[in-house]
Protein backbone atom coordinates (compact mmCIF):
# COMPACT_ATOMS: atom_id res chain seq x y z
CA UNK A 1 0.00 0.00 0.00
CA UNK A 2 2.96 2.28 0.56
CA UNK A 3 3.83 2.21 -3.14
CA UNK A 4 0.24 2.97 -4.11
CA UNK A 5 0.44 6.04 -1.90
CA UNK A 6 3.66 7.06 -3.58
CA UNK A 7 1.94 6.79 -6.96
CA UNK A 8 -0.94 8.94 -5.75
CA UNK A 9 1.49 11.51 -4.38
CA UNK A 10 3.18 11.73 -7.74
CA UNK A 11 -0.10 12.20 -9.55
CA UNK A 12 -1.57 14.79 -7.22
CA UNK A 13 1.40 16.72 -5.90
CA UNK A 14 4.04 16.75 -8.63
CA UNK A 15 2.72 20.00 -10.06
CA UNK A 16 4.66 23.20 -10.56
CA UNK A 17 3.02 24.79 -7.52
CA UNK A 18 3.96 21.90 -5.25
CA UNK A 19 7.52 21.86 -6.51
CA UNK A 20 7.92 25.58 -6.02
CA UNK A 21 6.87 25.22 -2.41
CA UNK A 22 10.01 23.16 -1.90
CA UNK A 23 12.24 25.57 -3.77
CA UNK A 24 10.59 28.96 -4.47
CA UNK A 25 13.95 30.51 -5.34
CA UNK A 26 13.75 28.85 -8.77
CA UNK A 27 11.41 31.67 -9.81
CA UNK A 28 13.91 34.46 -9.44
CA UNK A 29 17.38 33.04 -10.02
CA UNK A 30 19.28 33.88 -13.19
CA UNK A 31 21.10 31.22 -15.22
CA UNK A 32 24.46 32.25 -13.73
CA UNK A 33 23.05 32.05 -10.23
CA UNK A 34 21.58 28.62 -10.93
CA UNK A 35 24.87 27.35 -12.32
CA UNK A 36 26.67 28.60 -9.24
CA UNK A 37 24.02 27.10 -6.97
CA UNK A 38 24.31 23.71 -8.67
CA UNK A 39 28.11 23.80 -8.54
CA UNK A 40 28.48 25.15 -5.02
CA UNK A 41 25.28 26.15 -3.22
CA UNK A 42 23.46 22.95 -4.20
CA UNK A 43 26.34 20.78 -3.00
CA UNK A 44 27.35 20.21 0.60
CA UNK A 45 30.50 22.31 1.16
CA UNK A 46 32.48 19.25 2.22
CA UNK A 47 31.42 17.33 -0.88
CA UNK A 48 32.39 20.26 -3.06
CA UNK A 49 35.82 20.34 -1.42
CA UNK A 50 36.26 16.59 -1.91
CA UNK A 51 35.13 16.75 -5.53
CA UNK A 52 37.60 19.52 -6.29
CA UNK A 53 40.30 17.43 -4.66
CA UNK A 54 39.53 14.34 -6.76
CA UNK A 55 39.33 16.55 -9.86
CA UNK A 56 42.87 17.77 -9.16
CA UNK A 57 44.11 14.16 -8.82
CA UNK A 58 42.28 13.08 -11.97
CA UNK A 59 43.83 15.91 -13.97
CA UNK A 60 47.31 14.84 -12.91
CA UNK A 61 46.58 11.24 -13.84
CA UNK A 62 45.12 12.37 -17.16
CA UNK A 63 48.37 14.21 -17.94
CA UNK A 64 50.32 11.03 -17.18
CA UNK A 65 47.93 8.99 -19.29
CA UNK A 66 48.33 11.32 -22.27
CA UNK A 67 52.10 11.20 -21.99
CA UNK A 68 52.41 7.41 -21.81
CA UNK A 69 49.40 6.05 -23.68
CA UNK A 70 48.70 8.42 -26.52
CA UNK A 71 49.02 7.35 -30.18
CA UNK A 72 51.12 9.94 -31.93
CA UNK A 73 49.10 12.91 -33.21
CA UNK A 74 45.75 11.11 -32.69
CA UNK A 75 43.19 13.56 -31.25
CA UNK A 76 41.76 11.09 -28.74
CA UNK A 77 41.03 13.46 -25.94
CA UNK A 78 38.38 15.93 -27.13
CA UNK A 79 35.76 14.66 -24.71
CA UNK A 80 38.22 13.94 -21.90
CA UNK A 81 39.67 17.44 -22.20
CA UNK A 82 36.23 19.01 -21.95
CA UNK A 83 35.33 16.92 -18.90
CA UNK A 84 38.61 17.26 -16.98
CA UNK A 85 39.80 20.77 -17.80
CA UNK A 86 36.88 23.11 -17.16
CA UNK A 87 36.55 24.63 -13.69
CA UNK A 88 32.77 24.12 -13.81
CA UNK A 89 33.09 20.36 -14.33
CA UNK A 90 33.23 18.01 -11.39
CA UNK A 91 34.04 14.30 -11.95
CA UNK A 92 30.97 12.65 -10.44
CA UNK A 93 31.82 9.04 -11.31
CA UNK A 94 35.39 9.38 -10.06
CA UNK A 95 34.07 10.88 -6.84
CA UNK A 96 31.48 8.12 -6.52
CA UNK A 97 34.23 5.50 -6.89
CA UNK A 98 36.36 7.12 -4.19
CA UNK A 99 33.43 7.45 -1.77
CA UNK A 100 32.41 3.82 -2.29
CA UNK A 101 35.93 2.92 -1.12
CA UNK A 102 35.58 5.22 1.91
CA UNK A 103 32.15 3.79 2.77
CA UNK A 104 33.25 0.15 2.48
CA UNK A 105 36.47 0.71 4.44
CA UNK A 106 34.22 0.66 7.51
CA UNK A 107 34.24 -3.09 6.90
CA UNK A 108 37.95 -3.60 6.22
CA UNK A 109 41.26 -1.78 5.71
CA UNK A 110 43.36 -0.86 2.71
CA UNK A 111 47.01 -1.68 2.00
CA UNK A 112 49.02 1.57 2.27
CA UNK A 113 50.82 0.86 -1.01
CA UNK A 114 47.46 0.53 -2.84
CA UNK A 115 46.02 3.90 -1.91
CA UNK A 116 46.74 5.33 -5.36
CA UNK A 117 44.96 2.39 -6.96
CA UNK A 118 41.74 2.97 -5.03
CA UNK A 119 41.77 6.76 -4.78
CA UNK A 120 43.29 7.90 -8.09
CA UNK A 121 43.74 5.19 -10.73
CA UNK A 122 40.41 3.41 -10.38
CA UNK A 123 38.42 6.69 -10.27
CA UNK A 124 40.34 7.78 -13.39
CA UNK A 125 39.46 4.52 -15.15
CA UNK A 126 35.74 4.91 -14.40
CA UNK A 127 35.75 8.48 -15.72
CA UNK A 128 37.54 7.31 -18.87
CA UNK A 129 34.95 4.58 -19.39
CA UNK A 130 32.15 7.14 -19.47
CA UNK A 131 34.14 9.32 -21.90
CA UNK A 132 34.49 6.40 -24.31
CA UNK A 133 30.77 5.71 -23.98
CA UNK A 134 30.05 9.33 -24.91
CA UNK A 135 31.86 8.85 -28.23
CA UNK A 136 29.53 5.99 -29.11
CA UNK A 137 26.43 7.63 -27.64
CA UNK A 138 26.93 10.70 -29.82
CA UNK A 139 26.77 8.43 -32.87
CA UNK A 140 23.62 6.59 -31.81
CA UNK A 141 21.75 9.74 -30.75
CA UNK A 142 23.12 12.08 -33.40
CA UNK A 143 24.46 14.49 -30.78
CA UNK A 144 27.19 17.14 -30.90
CA UNK A 145 27.02 17.29 -34.68
CA UNK A 146 27.90 13.61 -35.12
CA UNK A 147 25.36 13.12 -37.89
CA UNK A 148 27.45 12.68 -41.05
CA UNK A 149 29.84 9.97 -42.21
CA UNK A 150 33.12 11.74 -41.40
CA UNK A 151 32.06 12.66 -37.85
CA UNK A 152 30.68 9.17 -37.23
CA UNK A 153 33.90 7.56 -38.45
CA UNK A 154 35.98 9.88 -36.27
CA UNK A 155 33.96 9.03 -33.17
CA UNK A 156 34.15 5.31 -33.85
CA UNK A 157 37.92 5.41 -34.31
CA UNK A 158 38.58 7.72 -31.37
CA UNK A 159 36.37 5.70 -29.03
CA UNK A 160 37.95 2.40 -30.03
CA UNK A 161 41.52 3.72 -29.89
CA UNK A 162 40.89 5.26 -26.48
CA UNK A 163 39.49 1.94 -25.24
CA UNK A 164 42.68 0.18 -26.41
CA UNK A 165 44.84 2.67 -24.52
CA UNK A 166 42.68 2.30 -21.41
CA UNK A 167 43.27 -1.46 -21.34
CA UNK A 168 47.02 -0.84 -21.70
CA UNK A 169 46.85 1.58 -18.77
CA UNK A 170 45.00 -0.99 -16.64
CA UNK A 171 47.57 -3.70 -17.37
CA UNK A 172 50.41 -1.40 -16.32
CA UNK A 173 48.92 0.15 -13.18
CA UNK A 174 46.78 -2.26 -11.14
CA UNK A 175 49.18 -4.95 -9.94
CA UNK A 176 47.34 -7.92 -8.45
CA UNK A 177 43.98 -6.34 -9.35
CA UNK A 178 44.71 -6.12 -13.08
CA UNK A 179 42.63 -9.06 -14.30
CA UNK A 180 39.68 -8.14 -12.09
CA UNK A 181 39.64 -4.50 -13.19
CA UNK A 182 39.96 -5.48 -16.84
CA UNK A 183 37.03 -7.92 -16.58
CA UNK A 184 34.79 -5.37 -14.89
CA UNK A 185 35.64 -2.59 -17.33
CA UNK A 186 34.82 -4.96 -20.17
CA UNK A 187 31.46 -5.65 -18.51
CA UNK A 188 30.78 -1.92 -18.15
CA UNK A 189 31.08 -1.49 -21.90
CA UNK A 190 29.08 -4.63 -22.52
CA UNK A 191 26.18 -3.55 -20.27
CA UNK A 192 25.87 -0.20 -22.01
CA UNK A 193 25.94 -1.84 -25.44
CA UNK A 194 23.14 -4.19 -24.44
CA UNK A 195 21.22 -1.24 -23.03
CA UNK A 196 21.56 0.64 -26.30
CA UNK A 197 20.35 -2.45 -28.13
CA UNK A 198 17.29 -2.62 -25.86
CA UNK A 199 16.56 1.02 -26.68
CA UNK A 200 16.76 0.35 -30.41
CA UNK A 201 14.55 -2.76 -30.29
CA UNK A 202 12.11 -2.17 -27.42
CA UNK A 203 11.89 1.54 -26.55
CA UNK A 204 10.63 3.02 -29.82
CA UNK A 205 7.32 4.75 -30.46
CA UNK A 206 6.35 1.85 -32.74
CA UNK A 207 6.73 -0.54 -29.78
CA UNK A 208 4.55 1.69 -27.62
CA UNK A 209 1.84 2.10 -30.23
CA UNK A 210 1.63 -1.48 -31.50
CA UNK A 211 2.58 -3.20 -28.23
CA UNK A 212 4.75 -5.55 -30.27
CA UNK A 213 8.30 -6.49 -29.26
CA UNK A 214 11.05 -8.75 -30.60
CA UNK A 215 12.06 -11.92 -28.78
CA UNK A 216 14.10 -11.39 -25.63
CA UNK A 217 17.73 -10.63 -26.49
CA UNK A 218 19.19 -10.65 -22.98
CA UNK A 219 20.86 -13.39 -20.97
CA UNK A 220 19.66 -13.77 -17.41
CA UNK A 221 22.63 -11.94 -15.88
CA UNK A 222 21.56 -8.69 -17.57
CA UNK A 223 18.01 -8.73 -16.27
CA UNK A 224 16.89 -6.43 -13.49
CA UNK A 225 16.99 -8.32 -10.18
CA UNK A 226 13.60 -9.22 -8.72
CA UNK A 227 13.88 -6.86 -5.73
CA UNK A 228 14.33 -3.98 -8.18
CA UNK A 229 11.57 -4.92 -10.57
CA UNK A 230 9.09 -5.53 -7.74
CA UNK A 231 9.71 -2.07 -6.29
CA UNK A 232 9.88 0.12 -9.38
CA UNK A 233 7.02 -1.43 -11.35
CA UNK A 234 4.66 -0.22 -8.61
CA UNK A 235 5.75 3.40 -8.78
CA UNK A 236 3.80 4.39 -11.89
CA UNK A 237 0.17 3.54 -12.52
CA UNK A 238 -0.42 2.90 -16.20
CA UNK A 239 -2.72 0.81 -18.41
CA UNK A 240 -2.00 -2.90 -18.04
CA UNK A 241 -1.16 -3.27 -21.72
CA UNK A 242 1.59 -0.63 -21.40
CA UNK A 243 3.40 -2.25 -18.47
CA UNK A 244 5.61 -4.32 -20.80
CA UNK A 245 6.86 -1.15 -22.42
CA UNK A 246 7.56 0.48 -19.06
CA UNK A 247 9.45 -2.60 -17.95
CA UNK A 248 11.68 -2.46 -21.04
CA UNK A 249 12.35 1.24 -20.41
CA UNK A 250 13.47 0.44 -16.87
CA UNK A 251 15.51 -2.47 -18.22
CA UNK A 252 17.29 -0.12 -20.61
CA UNK A 253 18.24 2.47 -17.99
CA UNK A 254 19.25 -0.33 -15.59
CA UNK A 255 21.84 -1.39 -18.17
CA UNK A 256 22.96 1.96 -19.56
CA UNK A 257 23.10 3.96 -16.32
CA UNK A 258 22.50 1.79 -13.27
CA UNK A 259 25.02 -0.76 -14.53
CA UNK A 260 28.09 1.49 -14.41
CA UNK A 261 27.46 2.42 -10.77
CA UNK A 262 26.49 -1.12 -9.77
CA UNK A 263 29.58 -2.65 -11.37
CA UNK A 264 31.80 0.05 -9.87
CA UNK A 265 30.51 -0.70 -6.35
CA UNK A 266 30.87 -4.44 -6.96
CA UNK A 267 34.41 -4.00 -8.27
CA UNK A 268 35.53 -1.93 -5.27
CA UNK A 269 33.99 -4.40 -2.82
CA UNK A 270 35.67 -7.33 -4.54
CA UNK A 271 39.05 -5.58 -4.71
CA UNK A 272 38.79 -4.90 -0.98
CA UNK A 273 38.24 -8.61 -0.38
CA UNK A 274 34.77 -8.19 1.12
CA UNK A 275 31.96 -10.73 1.06
CA UNK A 276 28.99 -9.76 -1.09
CA UNK A 277 26.78 -9.37 1.97
CA UNK A 278 29.09 -6.60 3.22
CA UNK A 279 28.48 -4.39 0.19
CA UNK A 280 24.99 -5.56 -0.80
CA UNK A 281 23.40 -2.30 0.39
CA UNK A 282 25.86 -0.23 -1.62
CA UNK A 283 25.07 -2.22 -4.76
CA UNK A 284 21.34 -1.58 -4.31
CA UNK A 285 21.98 2.11 -3.72
CA UNK A 286 24.13 2.25 -6.85
CA UNK A 287 21.40 0.76 -9.03
CA UNK A 288 18.65 3.09 -7.82
CA UNK A 289 21.01 6.07 -7.97
CA UNK A 290 22.24 5.32 -11.49
CA UNK A 291 18.71 4.83 -12.80
CA UNK A 292 17.58 8.04 -11.10
CA UNK A 293 20.35 9.95 -12.90
CA UNK A 294 19.08 8.65 -16.24
CA UNK A 295 15.53 9.73 -15.40
CA UNK A 296 16.87 13.20 -14.55
CA UNK A 297 18.74 13.20 -17.86
CA UNK A 298 15.60 12.16 -19.76
CA UNK A 299 13.63 14.89 -17.99
CA UNK A 300 16.19 17.48 -19.07
CA UNK A 301 15.76 16.63 -22.76
CA UNK A 302 12.93 19.12 -23.37
CA UNK A 303 14.80 22.40 -22.85
CA UNK A 304 14.69 24.58 -26.02
CA UNK A 305 18.11 25.33 -27.47
CA UNK A 306 17.50 29.10 -27.11
CA UNK A 307 18.25 28.73 -23.38
CA UNK A 308 21.73 27.37 -24.19
CA UNK A 309 21.49 24.79 -21.39
CA UNK A 310 24.69 22.82 -21.92
CA UNK A 311 27.09 20.46 -20.15
CA UNK A 312 30.71 19.58 -20.88
CA UNK A 313 29.59 16.94 -23.40
CA UNK A 314 26.12 18.14 -24.37
CA UNK A 315 25.27 20.98 -26.72
CA UNK A 316 22.03 22.93 -26.40
CA UNK A 317 20.95 21.56 -29.79
CA UNK A 318 21.27 17.98 -28.47
CA UNK A 319 18.00 18.37 -26.59
CA UNK A 320 14.95 16.64 -28.05
CA UNK A 321 17.27 13.97 -29.48
CA UNK A 322 15.14 11.19 -28.00
CA UNK A 323 12.03 12.53 -29.70
CA UNK A 324 13.90 12.97 -32.98
CA UNK A 325 14.99 9.34 -32.73
CA UNK A 326 11.47 8.20 -31.75
CA UNK A 327 12.76 6.94 -28.38
CA UNK A 328 10.09 6.91 -25.67
CA UNK A 329 11.57 7.99 -22.34
CA UNK A 330 9.70 8.20 -19.03
CA UNK A 331 8.22 11.72 -19.40
CA UNK A 332 6.92 10.89 -22.89
CA UNK A 333 5.59 7.54 -21.66
CA UNK A 334 3.63 9.34 -18.94
CA UNK A 335 2.43 11.86 -21.51
CA UNK A 336 1.19 9.19 -23.92
CA UNK A 337 -0.51 7.03 -21.28
CA UNK A 338 -2.65 10.05 -20.37
CA UNK A 339 -3.85 10.07 -24.01
CA UNK A 340 -2.40 13.51 -24.68
CA UNK A 341 -2.72 14.59 -28.34
CA UNK A 342 -0.64 17.78 -28.42
CA UNK A 343 2.58 18.74 -30.18
CA UNK A 344 4.58 15.76 -28.85
CA UNK A 345 2.01 13.23 -30.06
CA UNK A 346 1.82 14.89 -33.48
CA UNK A 347 5.61 15.04 -33.72
CA UNK A 348 5.89 11.29 -33.07
CA UNK A 349 3.07 10.46 -35.44
CA UNK A 350 4.75 12.37 -38.27
CA UNK A 351 8.08 10.67 -37.47
CA UNK A 352 9.79 14.05 -37.65
CA UNK A 353 13.57 14.17 -37.54
CA UNK A 354 14.17 17.91 -37.25
CA UNK A 355 13.15 20.41 -34.60
CA UNK A 356 13.01 24.08 -35.51
CA UNK A 357 13.17 26.74 -32.83
CA UNK A 358 9.40 27.13 -33.11
CA UNK A 359 8.85 23.38 -32.84
CA UNK A 360 11.13 23.14 -29.78
CA UNK A 361 9.01 25.77 -28.05
CA UNK A 362 5.80 23.89 -28.87
CA UNK A 363 7.19 20.59 -27.60
CA UNK A 364 8.47 22.25 -24.44
CA UNK A 365 5.13 23.92 -23.69
CA UNK A 366 3.28 20.68 -24.38
CA UNK A 367 5.31 18.59 -21.90
CA UNK A 368 4.81 21.31 -19.25
CA UNK A 369 1.11 21.84 -19.90
CA UNK A 370 0.43 18.10 -19.77
CA UNK A 371 2.19 17.91 -16.37
CA UNK A 372 3.91 14.73 -17.58
CA UNK A 373 7.31 16.31 -16.91
CA UNK A 374 6.38 17.02 -13.28
CA UNK A 375 5.10 13.48 -12.79
CA UNK A 376 8.38 12.19 -14.21
CA UNK A 377 10.33 14.45 -11.84
CA UNK A 378 8.28 12.90 -9.05
CA UNK A 379 9.25 9.40 -10.16
CA UNK A 380 12.92 10.39 -10.05
CA UNK A 381 12.44 11.49 -6.46
CA UNK A 382 10.92 8.13 -5.56
CA UNK A 383 14.09 6.48 -6.90
CA UNK A 384 16.06 8.82 -4.65
CA UNK A 385 14.09 7.72 -1.60
CA UNK A 386 14.58 4.07 -2.53
CA UNK A 387 18.33 4.64 -2.98
CA UNK A 388 18.66 6.46 0.34
CA UNK A 389 16.98 3.62 2.21
CA UNK A 390 19.62 1.12 1.08
CA UNK A 391 22.55 2.59 3.02
CA UNK A 392 23.58 2.39 6.66
CA UNK A 393 22.87 5.86 8.02
CA UNK A 394 25.35 5.23 10.83
CA UNK A 395 28.21 5.04 8.33
CA UNK A 396 30.21 8.27 8.56
CA UNK A 397 30.34 8.56 4.75
CA UNK A 398 26.60 8.12 4.23
CA UNK A 399 26.09 11.90 4.04
CA UNK A 400 28.00 12.13 0.74
CA UNK A 401 25.74 9.64 -1.01
CA UNK A 402 22.62 11.32 0.34
CA UNK A 403 23.94 14.63 -0.96
CA UNK A 404 24.61 13.13 -4.40
CA UNK A 405 20.93 12.24 -4.75
CA UNK A 406 19.78 15.85 -4.36
CA UNK A 407 20.07 16.34 -8.11
CA UNK A 408 16.66 14.66 -8.42
CA UNK A 409 15.14 17.47 -6.35
CA UNK A 410 16.99 20.50 -7.62
CA UNK A 411 19.11 21.02 -10.70
CA UNK A 412 19.55 23.85 -13.15
CA UNK A 413 17.71 22.09 -15.99
CA UNK A 414 14.50 21.72 -13.99
CA UNK A 415 14.47 25.49 -13.54
CA UNK A 416 13.15 26.02 -17.07
CA UNK A 417 10.01 24.00 -16.51
CA UNK A 418 8.85 26.44 -13.85
CA UNK A 419 9.15 29.60 -15.92
CA UNK A 420 5.70 29.15 -17.50
CA UNK A 421 4.15 29.52 -14.04
CA UNK A 422 4.95 33.23 -14.11
CA UNK A 423 2.33 34.83 -16.43
CA UNK A 424 0.90 37.23 -13.84
CA UNK A 425 4.30 37.71 -12.31
CA UNK A 426 5.76 38.75 -15.66
CA UNK A 427 3.11 41.32 -16.41
CA UNK A 428 4.01 43.62 -13.53
CA UNK A 429 6.83 46.13 -13.70
CA UNK A 430 10.22 45.82 -12.02
CA UNK A 431 9.17 47.83 -8.94
CA UNK A 432 6.15 45.60 -8.40
CA UNK A 433 8.30 42.50 -8.78
CA UNK A 434 10.73 43.84 -6.19
CA UNK A 435 7.84 44.58 -3.83
CA UNK A 436 6.44 41.07 -4.33
CA UNK A 437 9.84 39.54 -3.59
CA UNK A 438 10.07 41.71 -0.46
CA UNK A 439 6.64 40.51 0.71
CA UNK A 440 7.60 36.87 0.11
CA UNK A 441 10.88 37.35 1.98
CA UNK A 442 9.10 39.08 4.87
CA UNK A 443 6.50 36.32 5.00
CA UNK A 444 9.20 33.62 5.17
CA UNK A 445 10.95 35.61 7.89
CA UNK A 446 7.77 35.79 9.97
CA UNK A 447 7.27 32.04 9.65
CA UNK A 448 10.56 31.51 11.46
CA UNK A 449 9.39 33.49 14.48
CA UNK A 450 5.67 32.80 14.70
CA UNK A 451 3.61 29.69 14.97
CA UNK A 452 0.10 30.09 13.71
CA UNK A 453 -2.32 27.86 15.62
CA UNK A 454 -5.40 26.74 13.76
CA UNK A 455 -8.59 28.26 15.12
CA UNK A 456 -6.73 30.62 17.46
CA UNK A 457 -6.26 34.31 16.74
CA UNK A 458 -3.38 34.82 19.11
CA UNK A 459 0.21 34.23 18.11
CA UNK A 460 2.83 32.28 20.00
CA UNK A 461 6.24 33.85 19.78
CA UNK A 462 9.31 31.66 19.34
CA UNK A 463 12.15 32.73 21.61
CA UNK A 464 15.23 31.82 19.65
Amino acid sequence: MENATVVNNIKTHSTRDAYLKTDPNLLSETEDELNKKELEGGIHPERLREMKEIRKDIRKEFARFKKNYSPKNAPLYTIMESRFRGDSNLPLRAYFTKKVTDYLLNETSICPNEKDIFYIRLPFVIETVICIQYYHNQILDGKSGVTHADAINDNLLMGNLLKDQLYRYIRDNFGRHTNLVEIYVMEMFEWVDYGQLVEQKFNKYTNFKTERYPKNILDEKYWMPKYLEDRIMKIVKCPKEKKTFLKWYYQRIYLTSGGLFKLTAELVGTMLGLKEQQYKGMIKFSVFYGMMLQIVNDNADFIPSKYKATTSVKNATDNFSDLRNNNITLPVFLYLTENQKGAIFQFLEKESCNTSTKMEEQLFKDIVKSKAIFNSIGVGRVFTRLASSCLDHRNKHNWAFQDMTQISRNNRFYHYYFQPIKPAYETVDTTAKSMLNLIITFHNYLKKFFEFKEGVRTLSVYYL
